[in-house]
């Protein structure tokens, strides 16, 4: 609020300052000062010998014609001044500045943010849109502005809209918002993390620090509750590669960021777990492990060559080697993979070695034009809906199975999509955000005893959808409406402080988690809370 600018009156009015008539003019500054204090005296005797009601009434008469006689003079000195400023204005200024409405609208509930924008909202262009969180004071953390909601977007077009350029960010580029806090900060306020989101992640990656074994692997079965169960293999690269996604996820490095010993660790041990074909997976393993255990290692493998940025010849030729066994396995006539080498394709393990061919990309290692048509041709076979939805895999006579139209596979679809060159406002990726983001496929929990009984969820299609949606922009609807949900109800499932296990998440309600246990859904529930800034958006 500013200031009012008008003058205020600060005399004090019991002391009267009246020229009594007997006292003569003088051309003297002293002669001025005695004046005044014979003047204040008589006045004061003049006064002190007035009945006592008779005295306010005179002093207060005699303040009052004082301060008319000052006023006069003061006033016109304002005026003159005044109009001296005017002119020297409009001489200095060039021209009248813009005029700049700001709206800004709070919300005093968990998980509803700052919403600023200008009363340019109709012809704003979102991917090219200045970034409108506040600058604050050095002691005001953004993170504790929290998340909001809108269900419309505030443009005349969505920000996925026909209306404007697009272009790609560049791969090499795509991991650049992890370390700097100024840069992380921006990319919690623009996205819609908050103070819970981020105490959600230090949390978790406290628990994860203290599940990590002596020789700096981590364990799908324990030392935890609810790990895999002991009739299954445990696969340990595969959990090691996890863990350190989600710590590199947060701007952890070998040497930089709070748990740079805990990577360390981890890399030195995993390092060695590589086979000569260039493969991460054990040799005693569960059925369908390997290349799901292969795309997570390649893609960690990748992340930590490319965020440490220095030369290093040795993980170079090691992550070549990942990426490598991966091109060579790609399913010849599918275009995917799946299990086993050569032995059909379907889309989870598809999108997984997507990722990890892009992650390459981060690390500045080529992949051949080839293997992502082939990925292209295979997603044509696994869509519907015009190529809005997708599904897991064919049937045995090539047809969409009913049972197979789940949104995990329709998030999955899209991420490739937008990894392989769908631009941001094509329809059939616009129709499939609107399906992402409807009620029944947001993020929830039983909210009773009741709901209980039959309730199931499935981490990763949250995961998996926060990829697909957080890349359409943080003023899409789409996405807002699905972080507004997720940034309140994932936090608020974490075993608080205090108890056992705290920090991490529990299996018991997901589809996946008795086979991948307390650790998978962990890592994962981390790795949509880092969504924000674990990856800058494909699209600029």
């Amino acid at each position: 609020m500013s200031q009012d600018p008008r003058p205020r009156a600060t005399g004090d009015r019991s002391a009267p300052i009246a020229r009594p008539a007997s006292a003569p003019p003088r051309n003297t500054a002293n002669s001025h000062a005695q004046a005044a204090r014979a003047r204040s005296a008589v006045t004061s005797v003049q006064v002190e010998s007035l009945p006592e009601d008779q005295q306010v009434k005179l002093s207060d008469d005699v303040g009052a014609a004082t301060t008319q006689g000052k006023f006069g003079g003061w006033m016109l000195s304002l005026i003159i001044h005044v109009m001296i400023c005017v002119i020297l204005m409009f001489i200095v200024l060039p021209g009248r500045a813009p005029k700049l409405d700001i709206v800004g609208t709070f919300s005093t509930e968990i998980g509803d943010q700052l919403d600023l924008l200008t009363d340019d909202q109709g012809s704003l262009n979102p991917n090219e849109a200045l970034d409108y969180a506040l600058t604050m004071p050095e002691e005001v953390k953004i993170e504790d502005f929290l998340v909001f909601e809108k269900t419309e977007l505030p443009f005349e077009q969505d920000a996925i809209g026909a209306t404007f350029e697009q272009s790609r960010i560049e791969m090499t580029e795509i991991l650049s918002g992890r370390t700097d806090p100024g840069t992380k900060n921006d990319l919690l306020s623009k996205y819609g993390g908050n103070r819970l989101t981020q105490e959600a992640v230090a949390l978790g990656l406290e628990w994860l620090k203290h599940q990590q074994s002596l020789d700096g692997s981590w364990s799908l079965q324990g030392p935890y509750a609810d790990g895999r169960p002991q009739n299954r293999l445990d696969n340990r690269p595969a959990a090691t590669a996890l863990a350190l996604l989600a710590f590199q996820g947060d701007g952890n490095t070998r040497t930089h960021g709070s748990y740079a010993n805990v990577v360390k660790k981890g890399w030195t041990w995993l390092l060695k777990q590589q086979n000569p074909d260039g493969s991460f997976a054990p040799a005693q393993r569960s059925s369908n492990d390997l290349f799901y255990t292969q795309a997570l290692c390649t893609i960690a493998l990748c992340e930590i060559l490319a965020l440490e940025k220095k030369s290093n010849p040795s993980l170079r030729k090691q992550a070549r080697e990942a990426v490598a066994f991966l091109l060579e396995n790609q399913h010849a006539k599918f275009g995917g993979w799946r299990y086993q080498p050569q032995v059909g394709s379907d889309l989870s393990v598809t999108s997984w070695c997507l990722m990890a061919l892009k992650t390459a990309e981060m690390a500045e290692i080529s992949v051949p034009q080839s293997a992502y048509d082939r990925i292209s041709s295979f997603l044509d076979s696994v869509s519907y809906d015009d190529q809005a939805a997708y599904v897991y895999m064919l049937d045995a006579k090539g047809d969409i199975p009913e049972h197979e139209k789940r949104p995990s596979m329709t998030a999955a679809g899209l991420v490739c999509r937008e990894y392989l060159g769908w631009p941001q406002n094509h329809p059939a990726l616009v129709r499939g955000a609107e399906s992402l983001a409807s009620p029944e496929n947001l993020v929830q929990f039983p909210k009773s005893e009741k709901e209980e009984k039959d309730f199931s969820i499935n981490v990763y299609s949250w995961y998996i959808s926060s990829l697909a949606l957080k890349a359409l922009g943080p003023y899409n609807k789409y996405w807002r409406r699905w972080n507004s949900v997720m940034s309140r109800e994932l936090p608020a499932q974490q075993v608080p402080k205090g108890e056992n296990d705290a920090g991490s998440w529990s299996p018991q309600y997901d589809e996946y988690g008795f086979d991948g246990g307390r650790l998978y859904v962990t890592t994962l529930s981390i790795l949509c809370l880092e969504v924000y800034y674990r990856h800058l958006s494909i699209y600029r």
